[in-house]
């Protein structure tokens, strides 16, 4: 199919961009790559590692600077309303009583979250002291969670239109400062100030995401590596 004398396979904006990327990168894909192409190519990976780097410290510190959330200390101090979800994981008292309670399908997030908050500060505190440690495990959370969905966005727009690690790198680039914190994170924001529903909403979106990139790789023609398929079977 053709749309103004642009295959279909050109329509997509990742693909576009990402393809003038490749020819930027590689000068001319067609050529027989020489030394002075590969010396190129690797300096334009080193360029956008480290503009992805300036980025993603930038972001860091944004996260280590984010205030606490009111509803960290009943998360990981286990108050009488949360321990009831850890009494009832699955939510079938609920179902046989018909009595509720907060949040009886989300078991795992609030064991992930007391785990975390009970066992990366005291880790931590080998580095800073103690209170520093709180904040310090927030942005480690934050920022994990902010590569994580960066990366795979950018893997699924590089199996569109194909290209090496510095188109790569430049995709996570052009995503990460979307990831918005303070200006326009109420429109476009990902990473919310608050670690708990960071925690509750943007790990489950990374893991789902995930999810999508394994079945992405078994649909395609490419073999399935080990990783991918104990994230299957797990999943």
């Amino acid at each position: 199919m053709e749309v103004a004398g642009i295959s279909a396979d050109w329509c997509s904006v990742p693909a576009v961009v990402l393809r003038f990327c490749v020819t930027l990168v590689c000068m001319d894909p067609l050529a027989h790559p020489g030394p002075s192409h590969v010396s190129r190519r690797w300096g334009w990976t080193v360029l956008f590692f480290l503009l992805l780097l300036a980025d993603l410290y930038h972001a860091g510190v944004q996260y280590d600077s984010t205030p606490l959330d009111g509803d960290m200390p009943p998360g990981v101090m286990i108050t009488w309303d949360v321990q009831k979800i850890f009494d009832d994981p699955l939510g079938i008292q609920v179902i046989r009583t018909g009595y509720g309670h907060a949040n009886p399908n989300r078991f795992f997030c609030h064991w992930g979250f007391a785990n975390y908050f009970r066992t990366a500060p005291r880790l931590l505190q080998q580095l800073v002291d103690p209170l520093q440690s709180v904040y310090l495990a927030c942005a480690l959370l934050k920022i994990f969670i902010h590569v994580g969905i960066a990366l795979l966005l950018a893997l699924f727009a590089r199996s569109r239109a194909g290209g090496g690690w510095s188109a790569l790198l430049l995709l996570m680039f052009l995503i990460s400062p979307l990831f918005q914190i303070e200006h326009y994170r109420m429109s476009i924001g990902i990473i919310d100030q608050s670690v708990t529903y960071t925690f509750f909403y943007g790990l489950p979106a990374l893991g789902f995401l995930l999810l999508l990139w394994c079945f992405h790789l078994l649909l395609s023609d490419r073999p399935l590596r080990p990783f991918p398929r104990v994230l299957l079977f797990l999943f």
